[in-house]
This record gives structure tokens, C-alpha cells and sequence, in this order.
């Protein structure tokens, strides 16, 4: 699990239930513009100008090279805005935690510490919740995690597996 959360990511952006009030005057402007917004979205995630907002404001400009943002945004763009905020809404009601005390397979959790999206207390609250959770926290890492700090994510995650079948092999 990596940079995510496992009950009410929207309440929990930036710490704030901000995007949780303004999830349904999004939804309405996305109703009412249709497809005038949405090409207006596209536009506007690939201006350049998008690349230097996002290194400014979510994540490590200085860890994250141009083309995986490019890519990122890319990907952002091409998303349906009114399917998007209804995957919004519905996940703001999604909570796993009566699930995770269940769960007893080896886990890795990946998180950063400046993660402004997940806020990195709720990676240590699932860890804490998890019969076999292991936590790593990424201290310089923001929700890029995964393209800001690749060498060190993909190290952790090879050795995590290959401890997970050395012990399965010792069995």
C-alpha cells in the first residue's frame, strides 16, 4: 500500500474536511458545464503552467522529473470530470478499518512524511491496525512518493517480496 489511506481520503486531504464540503458544489459545476468543462479541464492539466503548480504545491519539484508529472497529468486529464467527483464521493464514505484486524498477511505500507493528499498518520494508524503490517515512512516524501524517491521505493518493495518468499520457502 503506498501513499493511500483505508477510510475517507477526502475528509482527510490536507488534514481538512475543506474538499469534503466543496465535493458537492464540484459536482454541480460539473453537471452544469458538461462538456465545455471538461474540455477546459484538458486543456488546463497540460498547460505547462500545470507542471510548476504541482512541484510548488503537492509534491518534491527538486525529487520528481518533468515527464512523470507530465504523465501524471496526462493520465488526470484524460479522466471524465464527472466520473471522477462521483468516485470522490463515493470513496469519502469508504472505510476498510472493521476489515483491516482481519487481515494477517505480510504488508507493506509505504507512506511519506510530508504527504499532504494521505496524511502520513493514517499509514501508521493502519499499520497499528494490522495483524502483519510493516511501515516504512518515506520522511522527505510527499504523495509522489513512488516518482520522487523511485530507486528507494523499488528497493524496499523487491526486498520486501523476496523476504516474504525466503520465509516462505523456509516454512
Amino acid at each position: 500500500l503506498m501513499c493511500g489511506t483505508f477510510e475517507h481520503p477526502v475528509s482527510t486531504f490536507h488534514n481538512a474536511q475543506m474538499l469534503e464540503r466543496f465535493l458537492p458544489l464540484l459536482k454541480k459545476a460539473v453537471e452544469l458545464g458538461g462538456d465545455h468543462l471538461r474540455k477546459v479541464w484538458q486543456r488546463l492539466v497540460n498547460l505547462p503552467l500545470a507542471v510548476q503548480v504541482a512541484k510548488m504545491t503537492e509534491m518534491n519539484g527538486n525529487l520528481t522529473r518533468k515527464r512523470d508529472i507530465e504523465a501524471y497529468l496526462r493520465h488526470l486529464g484524460q479522466m471524465e470530470p464527472k466520473y471522477f467527483l462521483e468516485m470522490l464521493m463515493n470513496a469519502s464514505k469508504h472505510s476498510a478499518r472493521s476489515y483491516l484486524g482481519e487481515l494477517d498477511m505480510p504488508t507493506l505500507i509505504i507512506a511519506g512524511g510530508k504527504d499532504n493528499f494521505t496524511p502520513a498518520r493514517l499509514s501508521e494508524e493502519m499499520q497499528a491496525l494490522m495483524k502483519n503490517a510493516k511501515l516504512i515512512m518515506i520522511q522527505e516524501g510527499t504523495h509522489a512518493t513512488p516518482i520522487e524517491h523511485t530507486i528507494e521505493v523499488n528497493s524496499m518493495v523487491r526486498r520486501f517480496i523476496q523476504d516474504q518468499l525466503a520465509s516462505q520457502s523456509a516454512s
